[in-house]
Protein backbone atom coordinates (compact mmCIF):
# COMPACT_ATOMS: atom_id res chain seq x y z
CA UNK A 1 0.00 0.00 0.00
CA UNK A 2 1.70 3.17 -1.10
CA UNK A 3 2.29 5.48 2.23
CA UNK A 4 0.24 9.12 2.00
CA UNK A 5 2.04 12.12 2.87
CA UNK A 6 1.15 13.50 6.23
CA UNK A 7 -0.24 16.68 5.45
CA UNK A 8 0.90 20.06 6.81
CA UNK A 9 -0.75 23.13 8.69
CA UNK A 10 1.08 25.07 5.57
CA UNK A 11 -0.45 22.98 2.77
CA UNK A 12 -4.36 23.19 4.87
CA UNK A 13 -3.86 26.90 4.64
CA UNK A 14 -2.67 26.70 1.19
CA UNK A 15 -6.01 24.78 0.14
CA UNK A 16 -8.08 27.06 2.06
CA UNK A 17 -6.39 30.41 0.84
CA UNK A 18 -5.85 31.66 4.66
CA UNK A 19 -2.79 32.09 6.53
CA UNK A 20 -0.82 29.73 8.55
CA UNK A 21 -1.78 31.56 11.87
CA UNK A 22 -5.48 31.09 11.39
CA UNK A 23 -4.96 27.37 10.35
CA UNK A 24 -3.57 27.25 13.83
CA UNK A 25 -6.04 28.99 15.52
CA UNK A 26 -9.06 26.77 13.95
CA UNK A 27 -6.93 23.54 15.33
CA UNK A 28 -6.30 25.35 18.64
CA UNK A 29 -9.90 26.19 18.69
CA UNK A 30 -9.54 30.42 19.18
CA UNK A 31 -11.18 33.28 18.79
CA UNK A 32 -11.12 35.82 16.57
CA UNK A 33 -11.71 33.60 13.47
CA UNK A 34 -14.83 34.68 11.02
CA UNK A 35 -17.30 31.50 10.92
CA UNK A 36 -17.60 30.98 7.33
CA UNK A 37 -13.22 30.55 7.56
CA UNK A 38 -13.69 27.82 10.39
CA UNK A 39 -15.87 25.90 8.88
CA UNK A 40 -14.09 25.71 5.63
CA UNK A 41 -10.99 25.13 6.94
CA UNK A 42 -12.52 22.60 9.67
CA UNK A 43 -14.47 20.39 6.35
CA UNK A 44 -11.11 20.72 4.70
CA UNK A 45 -9.19 19.40 7.76
CA UNK A 46 -11.83 16.40 8.04
CA UNK A 47 -11.69 16.34 4.09
CA UNK A 48 -7.88 15.16 4.43
CA UNK A 49 -7.73 13.37 7.32
CA UNK A 50 -5.48 15.84 9.34
CA UNK A 51 -4.66 15.34 12.81
CA UNK A 52 -2.29 17.53 14.55
CA UNK A 53 1.21 16.56 15.57
CA UNK A 54 0.60 16.22 19.45
CA UNK A 55 4.47 16.14 20.15
CA UNK A 56 5.36 18.94 18.24
CA UNK A 57 2.36 21.51 19.42
CA UNK A 58 3.75 20.73 22.84
CA UNK A 59 7.59 22.09 21.97
CA UNK A 60 5.89 25.35 20.62
CA UNK A 61 3.58 25.97 23.68
CA UNK A 62 4.96 24.41 26.15
CA UNK A 63 1.73 22.36 27.07
CA UNK A 64 1.00 18.95 27.12
CA UNK A 65 -1.98 16.56 27.78
CA UNK A 66 0.03 13.37 28.28
CA UNK A 67 1.60 12.01 30.88
CA UNK A 68 3.86 8.71 31.87
CA UNK A 69 3.16 6.06 34.19
CA UNK A 70 6.79 4.79 35.21
CA UNK A 71 6.69 1.21 36.35
CA UNK A 72 8.84 -1.65 37.14
CA UNK A 73 6.13 -4.31 34.60
CA UNK A 74 2.80 -3.38 33.65
CA UNK A 75 1.77 -6.43 33.24
CA UNK A 76 1.98 -6.55 37.04
CA UNK A 77 -1.72 -6.61 37.86
CA UNK A 78 -1.52 -3.96 41.06
CA UNK A 79 -0.05 -1.96 38.80
CA UNK A 80 -2.44 -2.08 36.15
CA UNK A 81 -5.08 -1.46 38.29
CA UNK A 82 -3.46 1.61 39.65
CA UNK A 83 -2.70 2.47 36.13
CA UNK A 84 -6.26 1.50 35.03
CA UNK A 85 -7.54 4.72 37.85
CA UNK A 86 -4.79 6.96 36.94
CA UNK A 87 -5.84 6.38 33.07
CA UNK A 88 -10.27 6.85 33.90
CA UNK A 89 -9.13 9.70 36.13
CA UNK A 90 -7.19 11.17 32.86
CA UNK A 91 -9.42 10.98 30.03
CA UNK A 92 -12.23 12.96 32.17
CA UNK A 93 -9.57 15.71 31.75
CA UNK A 94 -8.88 15.31 28.27
CA UNK A 95 -5.00 13.60 29.07
CA UNK A 96 -3.59 10.61 27.52
CA UNK A 97 -1.15 8.05 29.12
CA UNK A 98 2.53 7.02 28.01
CA UNK A 99 3.49 3.78 29.69
CA UNK A 100 6.93 2.66 30.43
CA UNK A 101 8.18 -0.65 31.84
CA UNK A 102 11.42 -0.17 33.82
CA UNK A 103 12.34 -3.78 34.57
CA UNK A 104 13.67 -2.43 37.82
CA UNK A 105 16.72 -1.42 35.19
CA UNK A 106 18.79 1.56 35.97
CA UNK A 107 19.71 2.37 32.70
CA UNK A 108 15.92 1.75 31.08
CA UNK A 109 14.71 4.07 33.56
CA UNK A 110 17.07 6.86 33.00
CA UNK A 111 16.13 6.09 29.14
CA UNK A 112 12.57 6.41 29.54
CA UNK A 113 13.18 9.74 31.83
CA UNK A 114 14.81 11.27 28.81
CA UNK A 115 12.47 10.49 26.31
CA UNK A 116 9.72 11.79 28.22
CA UNK A 117 11.34 14.88 29.15
CA UNK A 118 12.16 15.50 25.30
CA UNK A 119 8.19 14.98 24.72
CA UNK A 120 7.75 17.62 27.22
CA UNK A 121 4.90 14.98 29.23
CA UNK A 122 2.97 17.07 31.66
CA UNK A 123 3.70 15.02 34.32
CA UNK A 124 4.86 11.41 35.71
CA UNK A 125 3.51 9.10 38.06
CA UNK A 126 6.06 6.67 39.45
CA UNK A 127 5.16 3.17 40.78
CA UNK A 128 9.00 2.15 40.51
CA UNK A 129 11.90 4.39 40.91
CA UNK A 130 15.51 3.73 41.39
CA UNK A 131 15.95 6.60 43.48
CA UNK A 132 18.41 8.35 41.31
CA UNK A 133 18.38 12.51 42.75
CA UNK A 134 20.08 13.13 39.25
CA UNK A 135 16.82 12.15 37.59
CA UNK A 136 14.61 14.15 40.22
CA UNK A 137 17.26 17.43 39.57
CA UNK A 138 16.14 16.66 35.80
CA UNK A 139 12.53 16.64 36.35
CA UNK A 140 12.32 19.12 38.50
CA UNK A 141 14.61 21.60 36.45
CA UNK A 142 12.12 20.94 33.48
CA UNK A 143 9.25 21.92 36.09
CA UNK A 144 7.15 18.47 35.20
CA UNK A 145 5.00 17.72 38.58
CA UNK A 146 5.57 13.73 39.96
CA UNK A 147 3.70 11.58 42.05
CA UNK A 148 5.66 8.48 43.61
CA UNK A 149 3.23 5.33 44.22
CA UNK A 150 4.10 3.20 47.36
CA UNK A 151 7.04 5.41 47.70
CA UNK A 152 8.93 7.62 49.83
CA UNK A 153 12.39 9.27 49.49
CA UNK A 154 13.57 10.77 52.36
CA UNK A 155 16.06 12.70 50.87
CA UNK A 156 13.97 13.36 47.42
CA UNK A 157 10.89 15.52 47.62
CA UNK A 158 7.54 14.71 45.87
CA UNK A 159 3.93 13.93 46.34
CA UNK A 160 3.18 10.66 46.69
CA UNK A 161 0.03 8.42 47.29
CA UNK A 162 1.11 5.37 49.64
CA UNK A 163 -0.74 2.57 51.66
CA UNK A 164 -0.04 2.40 55.17
CA UNK A 165 2.34 -0.73 54.27
CA UNK A 166 4.19 -1.17 58.03
CA UNK A 167 0.21 -1.49 59.32
CA UNK A 168 -0.57 -3.93 56.40
CA UNK A 169 2.26 -6.01 57.84
CA UNK A 170 1.14 -5.72 61.08
CA UNK A 171 -2.41 -7.36 59.80
CA UNK A 172 -0.68 -9.86 57.68
CA UNK A 173 1.09 -11.40 60.89
CA UNK A 174 -0.86 -10.91 63.30
CA UNK A 175 -3.42 -12.34 62.13
CA UNK A 176 -1.32 -15.62 61.27
CA UNK A 177 -0.50 -15.64 64.58
CA UNK A 178 -3.65 -15.57 65.97
CA UNK A 179 -4.37 -19.01 64.17
CA UNK A 180 -1.44 -20.26 66.44
CA UNK A 181 1.69 -19.73 64.15
CA UNK A 182 4.79 -18.89 65.64
CA UNK A 183 7.34 -20.09 62.58
CA UNK A 184 6.18 -17.34 59.83
CA UNK A 185 8.43 -16.83 56.88
CA UNK A 186 8.62 -13.67 55.24
CA UNK A 187 9.26 -13.56 51.48
CA UNK A 188 10.19 -9.99 51.24
CA UNK A 189 12.40 -8.61 53.92
CA UNK A 190 15.63 -6.25 52.59
CA UNK A 191 16.43 -2.51 52.56
CA UNK A 192 15.71 -2.28 48.68
CA UNK A 193 12.40 0.19 49.36
CA UNK A 194 10.56 1.75 51.75
CA UNK A 195 7.61 -0.48 50.71
CA UNK A 196 9.45 -3.70 51.58
CA UNK A 197 11.41 -1.79 54.98
CA UNK A 198 7.88 -0.86 56.00
CA UNK A 199 6.04 -4.54 55.40
CA UNK A 200 8.86 -6.19 57.08
CA UNK A 201 9.07 -3.35 59.95
CA UNK A 202 5.08 -4.43 60.13
CA UNK A 203 5.87 -7.89 60.33
CA UNK A 204 8.71 -7.58 63.22
CA UNK A 205 6.40 -5.44 65.67
CA UNK A 206 3.55 -7.91 65.19
CA UNK A 207 6.02 -10.70 66.70
CA UNK A 208 7.28 -8.56 69.02
CA UNK A 209 3.99 -7.81 70.63
CA UNK A 210 3.15 -11.60 70.65
CA UNK A 211 6.25 -12.38 72.39
CA UNK A 212 7.93 -14.40 69.52
CA UNK A 213 11.32 -14.20 68.79
CA UNK A 214 12.69 -12.70 65.59
CA UNK A 215 14.17 -15.24 63.23
CA UNK A 216 16.32 -14.06 60.39
CA UNK A 217 16.25 -17.45 58.93
CA UNK A 218 12.92 -16.91 58.47
CA UNK A 219 13.24 -13.41 56.40
CA UNK A 220 14.05 -14.05 52.79
CA UNK A 221 15.17 -11.31 50.49
CA UNK A 222 13.62 -10.96 47.26
CA UNK A 223 15.60 -10.35 44.34
CA UNK A 224 14.67 -8.77 41.00
CA UNK A 225 11.34 -8.30 40.24
CA UNK A 226 8.76 -9.20 42.11
CA UNK A 227 6.87 -11.90 40.49
CA UNK A 228 5.43 -15.49 40.35
CA UNK A 229 8.45 -17.31 39.68
CA UNK A 230 10.15 -15.31 42.45
CA UNK A 231 8.07 -16.66 44.82
CA UNK A 232 8.51 -19.76 43.68
CA UNK A 233 12.48 -20.24 43.39
CA UNK A 234 12.33 -18.60 46.82
CA UNK A 235 10.07 -21.07 48.63
CA UNK A 236 11.47 -23.90 47.41
CA UNK A 237 14.89 -22.64 48.88
CA UNK A 238 13.99 -21.81 52.34
CA UNK A 239 11.21 -25.49 52.43
CA UNK A 240 15.29 -27.00 52.05
CA UNK A 241 16.46 -25.05 54.78
CA UNK A 242 13.81 -24.11 57.56
CA UNK A 243 10.72 -25.45 59.17
CA UNK A 244 7.83 -23.46 59.48
CA UNK A 245 3.81 -22.99 59.40
CA UNK A 246 3.49 -19.72 57.43
CA UNK A 247 4.17 -17.33 54.80
CA UNK A 248 3.55 -14.12 54.86
CA UNK A 249 4.11 -12.68 51.41
CA UNK A 250 5.52 -9.64 49.91
CA UNK A 251 3.07 -9.41 47.40
CA UNK A 252 0.16 -11.70 45.85
CA UNK A 253 2.25 -12.89 42.90
CA UNK A 254 4.54 -13.84 45.50
CA UNK A 255 2.16 -16.01 47.48
CA UNK A 256 1.07 -17.89 44.88
CA UNK A 257 4.74 -18.93 43.52
CA UNK A 258 5.12 -19.48 47.11
CA UNK A 259 1.68 -21.84 46.83
CA UNK A 260 3.05 -23.76 43.98
CA UNK A 261 6.31 -24.51 45.54
CA UNK A 262 4.53 -26.20 48.34
CA UNK A 263 2.24 -28.20 46.75
CA UNK A 264 4.91 -29.07 44.25
CA UNK A 265 6.89 -30.30 48.09
CA UNK A 266 3.70 -32.34 48.96
CA UNK A 267 2.90 -29.73 51.27
CA UNK A 268 -1.33 -28.79 51.90
CA UNK A 269 -2.75 -25.61 52.03
CA UNK A 270 -3.32 -24.12 54.47
CA UNK A 271 -3.33 -27.46 56.57
CA UNK A 272 0.26 -27.64 56.91
CA UNK A 273 1.03 -24.12 55.41
CA UNK A 274 -0.93 -20.56 56.13
CA UNK A 275 0.15 -18.35 52.95
CA UNK A 276 -0.58 -14.29 53.37
CA UNK A 277 -0.40 -12.02 50.49
CA UNK A 278 -0.64 -8.61 50.14
CA UNK A 279 -2.51 -6.50 47.52
CA UNK A 280 -5.50 -8.10 46.70
CA UNK A 281 -5.19 -8.35 43.16
CA UNK A 282 -8.86 -9.61 41.20
CA UNK A 283 -7.46 -13.23 40.54
CA UNK A 284 -7.08 -14.24 44.71
CA UNK A 285 -10.53 -13.88 45.22
CA UNK A 286 -11.45 -16.93 42.59
CA UNK A 287 -12.70 -19.74 44.65
CA UNK A 288 -9.98 -21.91 43.53
CA UNK A 289 -7.10 -19.26 45.19
CA UNK A 290 -9.40 -17.69 47.74
CA UNK A 291 -5.73 -16.62 48.73
CA UNK A 292 -5.71 -14.16 51.97
CA UNK A 293 -4.37 -11.39 51.38
CA UNK A 294 -4.24 -7.19 52.35
CA UNK A 295 -6.05 -4.93 50.06
CA UNK A 296 -4.61 -2.00 48.38
CA UNK A 297 -7.27 0.40 46.89
CA UNK A 298 -5.20 0.35 43.73
CA UNK A 299 -8.02 2.24 41.32
CA UNK A 300 -8.57 4.56 44.04
CA UNK A 301 -4.68 5.25 44.36
CA UNK A 302 -4.61 6.05 40.52
CA UNK A 303 -7.36 8.32 40.63
CA UNK A 304 -5.79 10.10 43.77
CA UNK A 305 -2.28 10.67 41.17
CA UNK A 306 -4.36 12.57 38.92
CA UNK A 307 -6.01 14.56 41.01
CA UNK A 308 -2.37 15.34 42.70
CA UNK A 309 -1.35 16.39 39.14
CA UNK A 310 -3.61 18.18 38.14
CA UNK A 311 -3.58 20.49 41.19
CA UNK A 312 0.22 20.73 39.85
CA UNK A 313 -0.21 21.01 36.54
CA UNK A 314 -2.58 24.15 36.91
CA UNK A 315 -1.40 25.34 40.31
CA UNK A 316 2.19 25.58 41.81
CA UNK A 317 6.11 25.14 40.80
CA UNK A 318 6.91 21.83 41.44
CA UNK A 319 9.88 22.70 43.86
CA UNK A 320 8.35 24.05 46.50
CA UNK A 321 8.49 21.31 49.09
CA UNK A 322 6.98 22.29 52.09
CA UNK A 323 3.35 21.94 49.67
CA UNK A 324 4.20 17.82 49.07
CA UNK A 325 1.22 15.82 49.26
CA UNK A 326 1.44 12.46 51.18
CA UNK A 327 -1.61 10.85 50.84
CA UNK A 328 -2.03 7.50 53.25
CA UNK A 329 -4.59 4.72 52.45
CA UNK A 330 -5.62 2.42 54.87
CA UNK A 331 -4.78 -1.16 54.64
CA UNK A 332 -7.69 -4.13 55.21
CA UNK A 333 -6.98 -7.48 55.62
CA UNK A 334 -9.27 -9.57 53.22
CA UNK A 335 -9.62 -13.41 54.95
CA UNK A 336 -10.50 -16.65 52.70
CA UNK A 337 -8.90 -19.62 52.98
CA UNK A 338 -5.62 -20.15 52.33
CA UNK A 339 -5.15 -19.91 56.14
CA UNK A 340 -7.91 -21.97 57.49
CA UNK A 341 -8.64 -22.42 60.83
CA UNK A 342 -6.77 -22.20 64.49
CA UNK A 343 -3.95 -24.29 64.86
CA UNK A 344 -2.81 -25.79 68.44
Amino acid sequence: MEKKERLTIKQIARLANVSDSTVSRVLNNQPDVNENTRQRIQEIVKRVGYRPDAIARSLVTGQSKTLAFVTEDIRNPFFAEVARGLEDAAAEYGYQIIYCSTDSNVDKEKMYIDMLLAYRVAGIVFTSFSGNQAIINEIIKCNIPYVFVNRYYNEIPGDCVLIDNYRGGYLATQHLIKLGHKRIVHLGGGSVSFTRLERKRGYEQALKDAGIKYNEKLVKTIKGTLKYNTGYEITKEILKEEKFTAIFALNDLIALGAWAACLEEGKKIPEDIAIVGFDNIDFTAFPTVALTTINQPRYEMGRKCMEILKERIEGSSTDNAEKFKKIIFTPELVIRKSCGFYRK
